[in-house]
């Protein structure tokens, strides 16, 4: 009789592809060929393209904890396509199942680390005039404001409001960003 060794389907080549959140203005970037490790911002969509070394019938991806989403296979059986959004904070993993013709999987697929950033909520500080004070409508103050974020400051607004008046009569300031006309 004859033994045949059936080697395990592997990846041959990986293509990651990311899609920041559209209000960060960041552009969508591609990792460099081979590259699995992942940092990005949370709701950054990640898109995944595969050759595998050998035909195969099935494959998935799996990451973060989630349940497996079915990966796209080309009609040649061994590009395949997959995507997955990143949701949620924390260092975990992602890898793709493949199960070629015979039924058969790679017992320990190759896993690559998912590094999930949330977005830090801004921080603005009045440094000058230091807490509340009493002034004239008319009289002007010197204003110093610190602010900043972990992306970026599109817009910084002052709004100006009397404590005993309504909040319709607030006047708003901006203080950095894009300026009309």
């Amino acid at each position: 009789f004859t033994l045949r060794s059936i080697p395990p389907p592997l990846l041959e080549s990986l293509r990651l592809t990311l899609h920041p959140p559209t209000y960060t203005g960041r552009t969508t970037h591609a990792l460099a060929e081979g590259v699995g490790d992942i940092q990005a911002l949370i709701g950054t969509r990640v898109e995944v393209r595969a050759t595998i070394n050998q035909r195969i019938r099935e494959a998935t991806l799996t990451h973060a904890n989630q349940s497996p989403l079915p990966a796209h296979l080309a009609a040649d059986g061994r590009t395949l396509d997959a995507e997955f959004t990143i949701s949620s904070p924390g260092v975990t993993n992602w890898f793709l199942t493949l199960i070629d013709q015979d039924g058969l999987s790679t017992p320990r697929p190759a896993q690559f680390e998912l590094r999930a950033l949330a977005d830090r909520v801004p921080n603005v500080e009045i440094v000058s005039p230091p807490g509340n004070i009493r002034a004239t409508p008319d009289a002007e103050l010197p204003l110093k404001v610190i602010a900043g974020d972990d992306l970026a400051i599109r817009d910084v607004n002052l709004v100006i409001r009397s404590t005993d008046r309504r909040e319709a009569d607030a006047r708003t300031i901006r203080l950095h960003g894009p300026h009309a006309g």
